[in-house]
């Protein structure tokens, strides 16, 4: 049986998993990154990189501890 805290950093990696995708995902999208500013453009692109290592030091403990992550 996993411990509490592994269960639900199992479920936070998985909902910013998740989140990180739809970034990804916008970001990729021309006519949308078309539409915005340079400095929101910045922005996201910032986020992402947080949101990235964020998910790879959660995935990386999530993973010591016996865990399972989405990737």
């Amino acid at each position: 049986m996993k411990a509490d805290w592994l269960l639900r950093a199992e479920a936070e990696q998985e909902q910013l998993w998740s989140q990180l995708c739809r970034l990804e995902a916008a970001l990729s999208n021309e006519n949308f990154m078309g539409q915005l500013e340079e400095e929101t453009r910045q922005d996201l692109k910032d986020q992402r990189d947080g949101m990235a290592q964020y998910n790879a030091a959660l995935s990386r403990r999530i993973k010591r501890n016996g865990g399972t992550v989405c990737e």
